[in-house]
């Protein structure tokens, strides 16, 4: 199903190596970088230069730099009218390419968020924030103005069919928009996949059993259990993909490996890695065998074009394609 199209062996300092870089991608393919540690953001060209950087850090190899006071950029969509959002610990910017304008949308500090994860946009427009730490979920409209939120501020955990007004979450390392419209997160303490249904306003349970384990593999998602580690800060399950026939992709830290959920089947599997990973292990650019490669910590998931982007902890991006 899966086949290993190529692994790059980052180095600390590189951002793009081979035709490739860690990256979010646009509703149009457009190639989005940021850097966490460095405090910038860009637009990335296919060569590697920048059409735009955003941030504190000035690249040499852009177009046009926003001068903008971003703290950890955290994620980076664009929307139908070519605006860009930008996540980072403070708050969600916009940015105009077009007019070469640059806002600040929300003020996270202000609406409340303690720890702003991504900025998914619906097919509404409306925009989902994941409260990290926070075990909330945010929803604004697309100016940016306060709807509602998802979970009291307290962990908390259901199996059932639960309510907007009295639904709990326990740190919320990733949410997506799915191919049916639905919002999904990683409710990550609690080792679980739960989807928001927007119309039903209802949160239903995916994946996971709220307990950590590995098992499950080629059965119903609703009982596999995803790694836990209590001596991690972040626990869980950490990155989430969704490609265009809805099938999910899960990042299980913990268990290093690459879960898919097959949504028309309603079974899940292991696609990648292996639980016996070993620290500080590179990946053989030659291997072939998905099931074989070294995922200490995968720290981010990105599906584009029946291609998966796993970036890995120690600096290795392995790109898996679907296979006939």
């Amino acid at each position: 199903m899966w086949e290993i199209e190529k692994i790059i062996n980052f180095e600390k300092g590189e951002y793009y190596k081979d035709g490739y870089s860690f990256v979010f991608f646009g509703q149009n393919g457009s190639k989005f970088y940021f850097d966490y540690e460095s405090n910038w953001v860009g637009h990335m060209a296919d060569d590697g230069h920048f059409f735009w950087t955003a941030g504190k850090y000035f690249p040499s190899n852009t177009e046009h730099h926003y001068h903008l006071d971003i703290l950890n950029p955290h994620y980076i969509t664009d929307q139908k009218d070519a605006s860009i959002l930008i996540s980072e610990q403070n708050a969600i910017h916009r940015i105009n390419p077009l007019s070469k304008t640059v806002t600040k949308l929300i003020d996270c500090r202000k609406s409340g968020i303690e720890s702003a994860g991504n900025c998914i946009v619906d097919f509404d427009g409306d925009i989902w924030i994941n409260d990290v730490t926070g075990c909330k979920v945010f929803r604004f409209d697309k100016e940016g103005n306060l709807i509602e939120i998802l979970g009291s501020g307290k962990p908390g955990f259901s199996k059932n069919d639960t309510p907007f007004e009295t639904v709990e979450f326990n740190w919320i390392y990733d949410i997506r928009k799915g191919a049916d419209g639905n919002i999904y997160v990683l409710d990550s303490k609690n080792y679980s996949l739960r989807m928001i249904d927007k119309k039903r306003r209802l949160v239903k349970l995916i994946a996971g059993t709220g307990e950590p384990g590995y098992s499950g593999d080629n059965n119903d998602p609703r009982y596999a259990t995803f790694g836990g580690n209590p001596e991690e800060y972040f626990d869980g399950p950490w990155s989430l993909s969704i490609d265009e026939s809805n099938n999910i992709y899960i990042g299980d830290t913990q268990n290093h490996v690459l879960r898919m959920i097959d949504r028309k089947a309603n079974i899940i599997m292991s696609i990648a890695g292996n639980p016996n990973a070993i620290s500080g292990k590179r990946n053989n650019p030659n291997e072939k065998n998905p099931l074989k490669i070294n995922l200490q910590k995968i720290c981010s998931l990105e599906y584009f074009n029946e291609k998966l982007y796993i970036p890995e902890w120690d600096g290795d991006l392995i790109v898996l394609q679907k296979s006939e």
